[in-house]
């Protein structure tokens, strides 16, 4: 391991680094040579942590009168060996990036549980039981909003089931933590139990949710979403370089979320298909890319690409690093333009803090609607059934199943002109901000302006949820 010196000797380090030129000389030369030297400093510091530890385990471990081999075979074991593999380990890991740890992680858990099963139950059953008490104290902790929806069930269930999410009184955010490799899965079990006790989801549900977890936590190879559709088992199958074009073929996120908003005409051109935290460069580039190759603001160029593909791209390629300089790049760029950040657009803050996702209102608005007007169309159907009918029985018995239906979802049939003209209202708020997105003003007045819009938006579609949630309750 290199040394990397002292705070002082690192700074001045990366200061006379950053500095340097190459025969091209310019300031493009500065900050390649600056992120070299960054890059090397960070590696050399998380070697010593990590090796720090482990010395510092084998010391104790050989003052509390273990041998030098068996202290020295427990420090390596402390964290994941990255050097210790099986015969075709290394193939497996250029493959599949981070199997190696994965299957350590496995193997780990499952050596545990094997060795000393009375412990391992008593452990695991409290993180279940621990899961669980802990989402109720958050559900009564945050309490309901002026909607009356809970605020801790507000935040997206992919979240809640893999981070100890801790909620204050009157917030909507909350402060969330990583729940370690592996435990996901028994973490999960706690707060299924909890959304199933508070009729979140029902026992079906419940049970697939686990066979997800159960897939992601230990599926040495990595997991994608929630395992539910082709894009989730394709993108687990193959090769993690592949991973990004997949993606883009299904237009999802690593994680199964839409990767961009869907079209609001048939025709609109992607490099206007983005949500609006995606990054003013992909989007600029990707404005220009439509326009060179024939395109505009309402038509496809030869080459159209949407900024989020481009972003997308950029995180899968630059990693975690590059990620986050880049988010750092563009907060700055908000402060400097009085732009007032969202929770997701600050850096470091983003991975601490639990809050309703924008997208998640729309996707349950569309599920509800869609359901809406299945219920009207099973109505439609059993009117010309009776309208068809070949005899005057018939007739008769379709009549009564008409009237059982209406009966039955008279509520759902006549809320449903109301979600109609609600429907409306929301795809007007959403051409208004399409108008600003094309405006052509200073991306920071756009930006403003979209999150004026965007707020009261959220309010009426949670209004709209709240009661056609009541509604589809009565019916169970």
């Amino acid at each position: 391991m290199p040394y990397i010196g002292n705070p002082e000797e690192v700074a001045e380090t990366l200061k006379k680094n950053a500095m340097k030129r190459d025969s091209k000389g310019g300031f493009v030369s500065m900050l390649a040579n600056g992120g070299k030297s960054l890059a090397k400093t960070m590696i050399g510091a998380t070697e010593a942590v990590e090796n720090g530890t482990r010395l510092a385990f084998y010391v104790t471990a050989r003052k509390a009168g273990l041998s030098d081999k068996r202290a020295a075979n427990l420090a390596r074991e402390l964290t994941v060996d990255f050097n210790k593999r099986g015969e075709f380990g290394q193939t497996i890991n250029s493959l599949y990036l981070f199997s190696n740890a994965g299957i350590q992680g496995t193997m780990r858990i499952f050596r545990g549980i094997k060795d000393n099963p009375q412990k391992a139950v008593k452990m695991l059953g409290g993180v279940v039981a621990g899961s669980f008490m802990l989402a109720e104290m958050a559900r009564f902790a945050a309490g309901d909003d002026d909607k009356g929806e809970n605020r801790y069930q507000a935040i997206d269930r992919s979240t809640r089931n893999n981070h100890i999410v801790l909620m204050w009184p009157g917030m909507d955010e909350g402060l969330k933590v990583p729940v370690p490799y592996g435990y996901g899965f028994f973490w999960s079990m706690g707060q299924k139990m909890s959304e199933i006790a508070h009729g979140e989801i029902d026992s079906l549900d419940g049970a697939a949710g686990l066979l997800d977890s159960m897939l992601n936590n230990f599926n040495p190879l990595g997991g994608a979403g929630e395992l539910r559709t082709s894009h989730d088992w394709i993108r687990t199958a193959t090769p993690t370089l592949a991973d990004p074009f997949i993606d883009i073929v299904f237009e999802k996120t690593p994680f199964g979320t839409p990767l961009m908003p869907e079209k609001r005409v048939l025709d609109q051109p992607d490099s206007q298909r983005y949500w609006n935290t995606v990054s003013p460069v992909s989007k600029e580039a990707s404005r220009f890319i439509n326009e060179m190759t024939g395109g505009t603001s309402s038509t496809e160029g030869v080459v159209d690409v949407s900024p989020e593909t481009f972003d997308l791209l950029f995180r899968e390629f630059v990693g975690g690093s590059g990620a986050f300089l880049a988010r750092v790049g563009n907060y700055a760029a908000m402060q400097v333009n009085g732009v007032e950040p969202r929770w997701n657009e600050v850096p470091m803050a983003r991975r601490m803090v639990a809050a309703p996702q924008p997208f998640m209102l729309k996707s349950q608005m569309r599920e509800a609607m869609n359901m809406l007007q299945a219920v009207k169309n099973r109505g439609r159907h059993l009117e010309n059934m009776v309208q068809f009918a070949q005899d005057e029985g018939l007739r008769g018995q379709r009549r009564h199943d008409l009237k059982e239906f209406r009966a039955k979802y008279s509520e759902m049939l006549g809320y449903k002109k109301r979600a109609d003209k609600i429907y409306s209202q929301i795809k007007r708020i959403d051409e208004r901000q399409r108008r600003w997105i094309n405006s052509g003003l200073p991306e920071y007045e756009i930006r403003q302006k979209l999150y004026e819009l965007g707020k009261p938006q959220g309010e009426i579609m949670r209004s709209f949820l709240k009661d056609y949630h009541q509604i589809a309750d009565r019916l169970q």
